[in-house]
Order: C-alpha cells, then sequence, then structure tokens
C-alpha cells in the first residue's frame, strides 16, 4: 500500500471512528427507548381491552340477574314449566313474556342476540326469543348444568348447530323460597367482543389486537384476516407462550410472517389468549431515519478529510518516489542512477546515504560475480540431492498411509457387522413383543369400554368443577396442573373411543346388504364438511358401484380415508381427495377397487407396514392430531369383509389408498 493511501486512510480513521462512535450509541440509544414505548403501550392495550371485555361480560351478568329476579318473570315462568303449551293459562303468560320481558331487554339493553327460559328439570326450552329454539333440550349443556346453580359464563366455542361463535351466559329463576323454576340463558352478542379487540388507538397503523382460544384457533377476526375465527390456526411464538399461561412481550413473526412486536396475556377465566401486535418496520422507523441521517453526515464528513489528506500526503510523497525510482533502477543493474539532492532535511540526507551506497555497491560487484558462478553450481547440485530424497520420503509415506488405511477399513467393517447383527435381533424382538401387544390390545378394548369410561368421566366432571368453583383458590402453578390433568383426560378419552371402534368392528356388526357406495360416500363428505371447509379442501366423487357390505363400517371406511387426505395436506396448497373405483376380476371372484388419492404430504413407502397398525404414526401428535389408529380400523373393516388395504405414495406427492373389496360376500349360515 503506497505512503500516500496510508495517510488518508490515517485521517479518514482519525475523524469518522468518534463519529461513527457517537452515531451509534445515538441510534442504540433512540432504539430502546422506542422499544421500551411501544412494549408499554401494547401491554397497556392488552389490560385495557382484558378489561373492557371483562367490564362487557359482567355487564352482561348484571342484566340477566336482575332480569331473572324480577317477580312477573318468575311467576311466569313457574306457570311454563307446571302447564301444558295448549293450556289457556300457559298462552297467556307466554305472550306477556315476550312483550313485557324479554323482549324489551334485548331492545333496551342489548348485549344478546336472544334470550331463552329452560325448564329446571330437563332442560327443554320452554319459550325464546329464536322462536326456532323452542321444544329443544339442553340438558347436557354446561350453560344449562350450571346455570341451575349460579350465574354462569360459557366460554367462546363453535357450535356445530349455530354454525358459529357462541357464549351463552346463564342464572337461575328461583321462587321466593330459594327452589329452582327454571334457567334464564341469554346467547351474547359476539360482535360487541369483536368490537372491543377492533378499537384502535390511532397511534399505529399496523396495530393488531385479536383473541385465540386454548385450541390455537382465532377467536376473533385479526386485522389483516377475512374468515378467520375459528376457521384458522395460529402457532407464533407469542400464542405458544401465552397458550402456556404466561404474560409478557416478544420478538417474532405474526401470521401473516411479518416480523412484529408483540404484547400476549392469558386469561384464565375466559380460556383466552388476547395479543397486541404492532410491525417492527413501523415501530423502528423514526430511528431507522436517525441512522440514515448519521451515515450522510459521516460520508460527507468522510469526503472532505479525503481531499484534505491527499493534499497533505503529495507533500511528503514527491520526494520519497524519487527514492523508490532510484532504487527501481539499481534493481534493474543501473549502477550508474544518481538521485538530485534539492533538500537539506531527513529526505536529502537519505539521498546522499542512497548515492553513496550505489557507489559502493559498483565497486564490490565486479568481484562478486565470479564467487556467485561457483555458488550457483553448488546450489544447483544441493537442490537436485534435496528432491531426490523428498520423492524417497513421499513414496515412503504414501505406503504407510495405504497400509493404515486398509487396516481401519476392515476394522471398521467388523463392527458395522455386528452392528448389524445386534439390530436384526433387536427388530425380530420389538416385532414379536408388538404382535403380542396387538392381541391384548383387542382384549383390553372390551374392558376399557366398561371400566375406564366411567372414571374418566368422574375425573372430567369434578375436574371441570373444580375449575370452575375453587380456580380463584389455586397459584399460578396450581391452575397449570388442573389444565394438564385436563388435558390429558381429554386425549385418554379420545384414545379409549378410537380403541373402542377398532375393538367392534369384529364384534358389533350388521349383516351384510346391498350398499350404494356413492351414497355412502355423498355421507362422509357430509359428515366432514367442517373439516373440509377448515382446511379449504375439495372432495371428487367419481363412478362407485353398489356392492355387498355393512353400510356403517363402509361409511366409518370412507370417513378416516377422507379425514386422512385433508388432514395431512401440504403447507399452503388446499388438499384434494379423489374418489373412484375399478372393477377387476382374481380366481373367478369379481371384485371391487376403491382408490381415494390425495395430494398430501405423502410418505415413503419403506414405512407401509407401519402405516396399518395401531397406534403406529409416522408424525408427531404436535404436528399432527389423532391416535395413530384411523388406519387400522380401516384394515380391520376390509378384512372383515374379505378384502385388503394397500396404498401408494412417495414424499410431497400425495397419496393413494387402494381398498380391495367382493362386490358379492360369501352367504353367512
Amino acid at each position: 500500500m503506497k505512503l500516500a493511501t496510508k495517510l488518508i486512510i490515517l485521517f479518514l480513521l482519525l475523524t469518522t471512528i468518534p463519529l461513527v462512535i457517537v452515531g451509534y450509541l445515538a441510534y442504540d440509544n433512540g432504539r430502546r427507548t422506542i422499544e421500551q414505548n411501544v412494549l408499554n403501550h401494547l401491554i397497556s392495550t392488552n389490560i385495557l381491552k382484558q378489561n373492557e371485555f371483562d367490564r362487557w361480560v359482567h355487564d352482561n351478568e348484571r342484566s340477566l340477574r336482575n332480569l331473572a329476579r324480577r317477580p312477573g318473570l318468575t311467576e311466569h315462568a313457574a306457570v311454563l314449566a307446571s302447564h301444558d303449551p295448549n293450556d289457556s293459562a300457559y298462552q297467556a303468560v307466554y305472550a306477556s313474556l315476550i312483550e313485557d320481558h324479554l323482549s324489551p331487554t334485548l331492545e333496551e339493553e342489548g348485549g344478546f342476540l336472544d334470550l331463552s327460559i329452560l325448564r329446571g328439570d330437563d332442560g327443554l326450552i320452554l319459550i325464546s326469543t329464536h322462536k326456532s329454539l323452542e321444544g329443544k333440550y339442553r340438558e347436557s349443556e354446561s350453560f344449562f348444568v350450571e346455570g341451575k346453580k349460579r350465574t354462569y359464563v360459557e366460554n367462546v366455542a363453535y357450535s356445530l348447530a349455530l354454525e358459529g361463535l357462541v357464549m351463552h351466559i346463564s342464572t337461575p329463576i328461583q321462587d321466593r323460597e330459594g327452589n329452582l323454576i327454571a334457567v334464564l340463558a341469554g346467547h351474547a352478542d359476539l360482535a360487541d367482543m369483536s368490537n372491543i379487540m377492533e378499537q384502535r388507538s390511532g397511534l399505529s397503523r399496523t396495530e393488531d389486537t385479536y383473541l385465540v382460544n386454548t385450541f390455537n384457533f382465532f377467536a376473533t377476526e385479526p386485522k389483516f384476516g377475512e374468515g378467520y375465527a375459528l376457521r384458522k390456526a395460529i402457532r407464533t411464538e407469542g400464542v405458544e407462550a401465552c397458550l402456556q399461561g404466561k404474560e409478557g412481550v416478544g420478538f417474532y413473526d405474526d401470521y401473516r410472517g411479518v416480523t412484529v412486536i408483540g404484547a400476549f396475556r392469558w386469561m384464565p377465566e375466559r380460556e383466552l389468549c388476547i395479543l397486541t401486535e404492532v410491525d417492527q418496520a413501523e415501530a423502528y422507523a423514526p430511528v431507522v431515519a436517525l441512522r440514515n441521517t448519521v451515515l450522510g453526515i459521516g460520508l460527507a464528513v468522510a469526503l472532505i478529510v479525503a481531499l484534505l489528506g491527499v493534499l497533505f500526503a503529495r507533500t511528503i510523497t514527491r520526494p520519497v518516489r524519487q527514492l523508490v525510482e532510484g532504487a527501481e533502477e539499481i534493481g534493474r543493474g543501473n549502477l550508474e542512477y544518481r538521485i538530485e539532492v534539492g533538500v537539506r532535511d531527513e529526505i536529502g540526507q537519505l539521498s546522499q546515504a542512497f548515492n553513496q551506497m550505489t557507489e559502493n555497491l559498483q565497486a564490490i560487484t565486479a568481484s562478486r560475480d565470479e564467487l556467485n558462478r561457483e555458488v550457483a553450481e553448488r546450489k544447483r547440485a544441493e537442490e537436485e540431492l534435496k528432491q531426490t530424497l523428498a520423492e524417497l520420503e513421499a513414496s515412503r509415506a504414501a505406503a504407510l498411509n495405504m497400509m493404515a488405511d486398509a487396516e481401519e477399513a476392515r476394522t471398521a467393517a467388523e463392527q458395522a457387522n455386528e452392528k448389524l447383527r445386534r439390530e436384526i435381533a433387536e427388530r425380530m424382538r420389538v416385532e414379536a413383543e408388538l404382535e403380542r401387544s396387538n392381541r391384548e390390545l383387542e382384549q383390553f378394548a372390551y374392558v376399557a369400554s366398561h371400566d375406564l369410561q366411567e372414571p374418566l368421566r368422574k375425573v372430567q366432571v369434578f375436574g371441570d368443577r373444580l375449575k370452575a368453583r375453587q380456580a380463584q383458590a389455586f397459584d399460578e402453578q396450581g391452575r397449570d396442573y388442573l389444565e394438564r390433568m385436563q388435558d390429558a383426560a381429554r386425549r385418554m378419552h379420545k384414545m379409549i373411543n378410537d380403541l373402542l371402534t377398532f375393538s367392534r368392528v369384529a364384534t358389533r356388526v350388521e349383516p351384510f346388504v346391498p350398499v350404494d357406495l356413492r351414497q355412502v360416500a355423498q355421507e362422509a363428505v357430509s359428515a366432514l364438511e367442517v373439516q373440509i371447509e377448515q382446511s379449504g379442501g375439495r372432495i371428487v366423487i367419481g363412478d362407485l358401484p353398489t356392492l355387498e357390505a355393512d353400510p356403517t363400517q363402509m361409511r366409518q371406511l370412507l370417513v378416516n380415508l377422507i379425514g386422512n387426505g385433508l388432514k395431512f395436506h401440504r403447507q399452503g396448497v388446499a388438499p384434494v381427495v379423489e374418489i373412484s373405483s375399478e372393477q377387476i376380476k382374481r380366481r373367478r371372484k369379481e371384485l371391487c377397487q376403491v382408490l381415494v388419492k390425495d395430494n398430501g404430504i405423502g410418505f415413503d413407502e419403506k414405512y407401509l407396514d407401519r402405516l396399518f397398525k395401531p397406534f403406529q404414526r409416522l408424525h408427531g401428535r404436535g404436528k399432527y392430531p389423532g391416535t395413530g389408529i384411523g388406519l387400522a380400523i380401516c384394515r380391520r373393516i376390509a378384512e372383515r369383509h374379505g378384502g385388503s388395504i394397500t396404498a401408494q405414495s412417495a414424499p410431497g406427492e400425495g397419496a393413494t389408498f387402494i381398498v380391495t373389496l367382493p362386490v358379492q360376500q360369501k352367504r353367512e349360515t
């Protein structure tokens, strides 16, 4: 590097380093301040909206209790509960309840979509502002069971009957002695809840507040989504931490894949997470502008310093360049070259010394040439000898390395063979144990239906009561233990039901009758309507024959296979499941092959044997839900009909399940 360049760099370093340090400190301080302000705002927004949500719920509770305590409503409810609907007294109080109590409450106080009175004995809806609900029973609904004892608020959930989000609030209607007459229930207007979440502070264009339930589904519509409520799952870092009962802030990618600053807060009473987020790009915009300003000033200062450095360097480097040119001439053998001495400073003294050195070098060069020729001959001989020795040493080292590699390879092969023998023996032992376990599992299934379901229901019921009545008495760890207990009970209930279904394929059967497979396929699609809508999937039903079979088991077979095609779909690709059939003959026997083809994630066919065994899963429970028994049930159904099931697939290319069934069954005695 030239001296002038070094001087310029030195000038730049001395001026820009302090400027860079000051600019970085200003940028860092501004970034920290903005982060803290944004986090405080997000946390405050969560607290404020939770308070607004709780206030809305408490107002609805109070409105419902006041209505239930009206003397006129209490008397009329007692008449409805004790008289026949055709009775004139019944008709008179019915009209009075609608016109004087229920309808005015809806119009004047709001908060509810409809109000209903349920008979205390059996949950029969006696009267409702939503006429289509009258005459229906709700004896097993939590809002009726708990509403007989106290004012109860049901958590937000999806209703298949109403095809949407619902939240009921209920309270008992009692006579003067405190005896239960009926239950007053209100269907809360969740538009009010959504409006609370949608209210913006106006400080940020990208600010977004929404609710998420315990199943990772949106409970309200986010700002940048439409139709997400209970139809789209969300698994961001903020949601996962909140569903673990935590409260805090974080920096993560939101449901759009955009990096945000978010605050999350768990609402245990409602079993909901509330999250407020803002895009990091918008939050950091002011500090980015400050950074760009500092960079602009730094570049301007660096340019000025570079110009000054060039001017200063020229006054120093010109005489130095003359010395360099003289050294180059000497190097080319021009010993007659001399440097002109124009100054008497240190550089001038150096020039005089250079000229004197050149004269001395010229004097000794002649006598050294002869000596150099002799030395060159000796060096050439030594180099040839060294090269020969080096070649011999390289050959010896290569031979030794080859011997060592051969020994190492032999040892590795012996170890690999021994390991393979142990793995084969262990696999044979595991397969034998698995076969024995499957037989024991079949025997266990019948016992599970009687001996496990009842205590499990008690665990769930008493867990719900404990959570409803004593949740406030627990600390955070206690509530977490209770939640884990209930979650484990729910998973065990699902596993027991699947196990019972598996065992009943061979025990609870119907006689074989002619079955229209196309009609059965349509019924299966109808049963999976919610799953199809949530996944955005599409089912294509081709020509399917009529064959002799158990209609219930055929429906279960198609529900399981279509459900798998919807569940194991690729990220970002809408699932498509095609159902078709082929007629074949085998050993003079007429058979039908039903093909269920999907465009999902597929699988490696080396795992085909595991695919149809009970509780054998190719994916973790956290990624795809289920117990791993659905395809085992399909295999049992096919074998019970004298058929078989197999599959063809490759990773990422979808899968085709092939069910081979006889068109006509053997006549059973």
